[in-house]
């Protein structure tokens, strides 16, 4: 539920359509996570010859307890619908995102609760809807005060470095840079810092 407005023109000569205005949501979803208090300029430019694009520009919104900034495109074209989304996420809560449950459907999962820690990344993300092996991105993440050995996708790393199993408990702070094409994850860089250990850890990992 929200707020839409509009103001442009439709119809304009030689077919074309132009139109503005504001977006103000109480809940939305971005890239299949749940936002809440969204906002953003949003433009609508199309042709007769079925070509359209639809930007959303100074987007704002909350994210699991965190903030979200950034801007997305999605442009419509004979070859079909492609996207390009530029985002920024600061302070976001881990446990609370990963209580929605995909990212701990493995049933060895540890139980959500044991999950904590804020995060902090960046992320560019290209592709064409409907087709996952035309998704492009990169990025980088921080992530502080966590309990790594509990994140799903960091536990097979942590246990290639050999993270001690008396170290589980413990919070680590870590930050990694990383690249997305179609299904595969890459971490070009990945660190790892304990201070309970004063042990510092760094990996290369493929994720698919």
């Amino acid at each position: 539920s929200g707020t839409l407005t509009f103001s442009g023109e439709i119809n304009l000569p030689g077919g074309y359509t132009s139109l503005n205005g504001l977006v103000l949501l109480d809940r939305a979803q971005l890239l299949g996570k749940r936002l809440s208090d969204l906002s953003g300029d949003w433009t609508l430019r199309s042709a007769p010859q079925g070509w359209s694009r639809f930007t959303v520009e100074d987007v704002e919104a909350t994210a699991y307890d965190g903030a979200l900034t950034g801007e997305v495109n999605i442009a419509t074209r004979s070859r079909g619908t492609e996207y390009e989304a530029s985002l920024s996420l600061s302070d976001m809560d881990i446990g609370a995102y990963l209580q929605e449950g995909a990212a701990v459907a493995a049933s060895d999962a540890p139980p959500t609760r044991a999950i904590q820690g804020r995060l902090d990344g960046r992320l560019t993300l290209t592709g064409r809807i409907g087709s996952t092996m035309t998704r492009r991105g990169e990025g980088r993440v921080a992530v502080h005060d966590a309990r790594l050995y509990h994140l799903p996708i960091m536990l097979a790393i942590l246990r290639v470095i050999n993270l001690a199993e008396s170290d589980e408990k413990a919070s680590q702070d870590a930050r990694a840079t990383f690249s997305i094409s179609g299904q595969q994850l890459t971490f070009q860089e990945l660190y790892v810092r304990d201070p309970a250990t004063a042990s510092l850890y760094t990996a290369r990992a493929n994720l698919v």
